[in-house]
């Protein structure tokens, strides 16, 4: 839930999975299960930016 999305680093070192699309969240309120959900959907449309941002509650 940063901006340089810390968390991804750490599974790529830990697995060697390769991440390609990163949702982050950095205004200091936690991620809820809808934004996920409509993230996820997202990318499994093709249409998610690389570097997915979410704002809501900001």
């Amino acid at each position: 839930m940063n901006f340089s999305a810390q968390l991804i680093g750490i599974l790529r070192e830990r697995t060697c999975i390769p991440v390609e699309q990163l949702v982050v969240k950095y205004n200091g309120r936690p991620m809820s299960a809808e934004e996920v959900y409509d993230s996820i959907k997202l990318i499994h449309e093709g249409k998610a930016p690389k570097k997915l941002v979410l704002r809501h509650g900001a």
